[in-house]
């Protein structure tokens, strides 16, 4: 699980994801679009009776009462095939060679270097109960392993945002050990809600862009290619006329080729989002050296703008300029881009005038080499 795609369309770091899954108090399962288990999180393991060997390929069929087969099935085809939002299914389960409990299960698809996955998560009405021992000694692990994440958390989500995630996991912890009947139906809608969160923030890249890199990749970027990556994850929108975007010179640039891929990613879909209604969308995406070898790479399109007095303000977290009252991005893509571009020496600024568009301006010191780009 080194990379995931959530909805099919954006790239996640999965590392931090799979962790925030590994300390979450309920049973989580991935499996193949037939059903077959590809990894469980330790809370499923034990829900379903593998406390000391690995439940992959193992069929999800095997937990649970035959007369719900049909049902499940159901639901997964749909998933797989629609990619629909999660679905949640009330079932009987067992555990090897257990008795069947009643359970509530999610079912999400998603994408992970190209194939399919659909996470089950698993919410125990009645949960098994192992022995004393097995219950104290997993209690020792958890509680260790959890404020590990939770630290890990707060490194990689600073701020009101870090948090927040903290906060709900806490609480989910407190009513899973206090047994607190009454609120788990809150508790649940908060763990749903912090999951949703997490994911958007790994999907934006935050857990890799704004965390400084004790040692940042450097290695020669053509950032021609770059760009020509991001454009096939916008080529539905750019391949339909009158919308384009143009590529001209580009130049080859030191610095980590993930982190600049994320730093295009953001600034077109900031393009995109921020868009004129019912005008045709232009994207140019051009460069010009300076002196001493200092590249300039402007990003341009014809938007709605802003304010040019506020184009320092357009870089702080959750700031938004475009119509009031609607936000149309999260507010932390520019964040981002600014982050990224310190870190690997750079500097980012912008232009802009309300109604005519924008110019995002990207400076980073650069190689000899040019490479020449095309319409697309």
């Amino acid at each position: 699980m080194n990379s995931w795609q959530a909805n099919g369309t954006l790239e996640v770091t999965g590392e931090f994801l799979r962790d925030v899954l590994e300390a979450c108090p309920q049973g989580v399962v991935c499996t193949n679009a037939t059903g077959m288990v590809i990894w469980a999180n330790s809370r499923a393991g034990e829900m379903l009776g593998f406390l000391h060997e690995p439940i992959d390929h193992h069929l999800m069929d095997e937990f649970l009462e035959p007369g719900h087969l049909s049902a499940y099935h159901e639901v997964l085809d749909r998933q797989v095939k629609t990619k629909a939002s999660s679905r949640t299914l009330d079932l009987k389960m067992a555990g090897l060679g257990g008795k069947f409990f009643d359970a509530e299960i999610g079912l999400r698809a998603m994408t992970h270097e190209g194939v399919l996955m659909v996470v089950h998560t698993i919410f125990p009405r009645e949960p098994k109960r192992s022995s004393s021992h097995a219950r104290q000694n997993g209690s020792i692990a958890g509680e260790k392993q959890f404020e590990m994440l939770m630290d890990r958390v707060q490194r990689h989500l600073p701020g009101p945002v870090g948090e927040m995630v903290v906060l709900s996991y806490q609480a989910l912890r407190n009513f899973e050990k206090n047994g607190d009947r009454e609120g788990m139906a809150k508790v649940q809608e908060l763990e749903r809600t912090a999951g949703d969160l997490t994911r958007l923030l790994t999907e934006m890249g935050l857990n890799e862009a704004l965390v400084p890199n004790s040692g940042p990749l450097r290695m020669k970027v053509a950032l021609d290619q770059v760009v020509s990556r991001v454009a096939v994850e916008v080529s539905d929108l750019l391949q339909s006329p009158p919308n384009r975007m143009e590529v001209g010179y580009l130049p080859v640039v030191e610095g980590d080729p993930e982190k600049f891929y994320l730093l295009f990613r953001h600034l077109i879909a900031n393009a995109v989002a921020f868009r004129k209604k019912q005008c045709p969308l232009a994207i140019t995406v051009d460069s010009f050296q300076g002196g001493s070898g200092v590249w300039h790479i402007l990003v341009k399109d014809n938007g709605i703008g802003f304010d040019n007095k506020d184009s320092d303000r357009i870089f702080e977290p959750f700031v938004q300029l475009g119509p009031a009252g609607e936000r149309l991005g999260s507010g932390l893509g520019l964040t981002v881009c600014q982050r990224i571009v310190t870190e690997m020496g750079g500097k980012i600024s912008a232009l802009a005038e309300k109604g005519e568009g924008t110019t995002v301006i990207l400076t980073f010191p650069g190689q000899a080499e040019v490479k020449e780009g095309a319409g697309i």
